[in-house]
């Protein structure tokens, strides 16, 4: 997955095109006793970020709202967590993160539908239950997806802790709204909210001025000693 730069929790996104990824299958899940057809991988966004053109994958994190173009308001995965689940919020928060931050951007399809599919599983799961993607609230229903869940049951058990770099997970938000047209209301269907996050490499220290008399003076003395040893060596 691309990663996004330039992003904050105040910033706000136009999605001008979305499209599945080509050759993405499509199946059916279920959350407690609601079904929904869906395709099961991310999304190629297009459009603007603050003003400023932007294009990535990006993950759906709700599966009540059709995917659409539109006007979207960004915030912070951890605080579109909170509104649902209040202090667990931050424990997801972290098991999503470890997730994309380990495995996300492989650009292979198998890899980017097991991630959407586990994807699923954190954002609906009830946190005592153990990550299966067959049973409990939420579950994969249609036949012949098992090497997509057997995929994410891996990619989730192999998930490690971010140390490397700077990551940030933000949530694109579109809640349903009543459009006024002269004394009458029509309801405007809010869009999927989508899932996205930025990167920044880690990048080396620059030594404080301290550092670096010490490692010229470092040097110095390597060079005397081996000035030491080729004149030595050069009249024996």
């Amino acid at each position: 997955m691309s990663a996004v730069t330039g992003a904050n929790a105040a910033s706000v996104l136009q999605i001008t095109s979305i499209s599945t990824l080509a050759g993405s299958p499509s199946g059916t899940v279920k959350n407690d006793s609601n079904s929904y057809s869906a395709h099961l991988a991310p999304q190629q966004v297009t459009g603007e970020l603050d003003g400023v053109d932007t294009s990535f994958l990006a993950y759906c994190i709700e599966l009540t709202e059709r995917s659409g173009t539109g006007l979207f308001d960004v915030v912070s995965l951890k605080d579109y967590l909170g509104g649902f689940y209040g202090s667990s919020a931050q424990t997801r928060t972290d098991l999503i993160s470890n997730l994309l931050g380990t495995h996300g951007g492989s650009g292979n399809l198998s890899t980017e539908v097991a991630l959407q599919l586990a994807i699923w599983e954190l954002r609906y799961e009830t946190l005592g239950d153990i990550f299966d993607l067959k049973h409990d609230d939420f579950k994969v229903t249609s036949y012949g997806l098992d090497s997509y869940i057997n995929t994410a049951n891996s990619l989730f058990n192999s998930s490690e802790a971010l140390t490397h770099g700077t990551y940030e997970f933000f949530v694109a938000t579109s809640d349903g709204y009543y459009q006024r047209s002269g004394k009458h209301k029509k309801w405007v269907e809010g869009k999927q909210d989508l899932l996205f996050y930025t990167y920044t490499p880690s990048t080396p220290p620059v030594p404080e001025p301290a550092t670096w008399a010490m490692m010229v003076g470092g040097l110095g003395l390597v060079g005397m000693q081996m000035r030491r040893r080729k004149t030595a060596v050069s009249f024996v």
